[in-house]
């Protein structure tokens, strides 16, 4: 390919300027406590330690802006970072450690913008690393307390109104339960049938059923586990018997 001059190509295709966008200082930017529903596991510290292990080799890519919202603390300007807190949190570890970057590129909200609007980007901007079912979840629960009901979550989200519903039993069970799914050891559907069958004793059925997967050369927890299919299991097992004895 051969390239052409910013200008050239702006000027033949009909590209207008916006002034939304600003290169900011990295120590201008906040966050904004809790909003990033993402869990601090070991499979996201990784991620940043990718992050910034490229940013100190290729500088920070301009083509990725965070994305970020003006207001007011008391009578100063500031900027919230929305989106993007894994590459912001990336950038900080990478200038900590001797990359000479000073600012980054950062497009502004409009200020119409709400906060369930901001959530609900904060999910759609996610799609290369996706949200798992446990930090949906918080996101469903945080919009739900705004007023919105399940359609209008799922319509947003891009999931059904029947998965919020279960997102919601997932923001509502035991935190041993929330953070099996989390950790992976137990898929959401596990979760949610144990939840649905056993209430508030889930986590200690889950906690046994994790257990007999383990002694049966498994690391992670399936139905067939439960004492559910257990049952059935052993039901349909003896069933032959059973109708010859009748």
């Amino acid at each position: 390919m051969v390239s052409v001059s910013a200008k050239t190509l702006f000027a033949s295709v009909g590209a207008t300027r916006s002034n939304q966008q600003w290169m900011v200082l990295v120590e201008d930017l906040r966050t904004i406590e809790g909003f990033n529903p993402r869990f601090r596991d070991q499979a996201l510290i990784d991620h940043i330690r990718s992050l910034a292990d490229s940013m100190k080799n290729e500088g920070y890519y301009l083509e990725r802006p965070l994305a970020g919202y003006g207001t007011l603390e008391g009578k100063k300007p500031v900027i919230y970072v929305t989106e993007g807190h894994c590459r912001l949190e990336a950038v900080k570890l990478a200038i900590l450690e001797g990359a000479p970057i000073i600012d980054v590129p950062v497009v502004i909200k409009d200020r119409s913008t709400t906060l369930e609007d901001l959530t609900v980007a904060l999910v759609r901007a996610n799609e290369n690393r996706k949200f798992g079912p446990p930090e949906l979840a918080v996101v469903s629960k945080r919009l739900l307390k705004s007023g919105w009901d399940h359609g209008r979550i799922g319509s947003r989200l891009g999931i059904s109104p029947e998965y919020v519903g279960q997102l919601l039993m997932i923001a509502a069970a035991p935190q041993p339960v929330q953070d099996m799914v989390q950790s992976d050891l137990a898929t959401a559907a596990v979760a949610l049938a144990a939840l649905r069958e056993h209430g508030t004793e889930a986590a200690v059925v889950l906690a046994s059923a994790l257990e007999l997967a383990r002694a049966n050369g498994k690391d992670k927890l399936t139905a067939k586990f439960l004492p559910a299919q257990i049952r059935k299991k052993a039901a349909v097992k003896s069933a032959p018997a059973m109708f010859t004895v009748l």
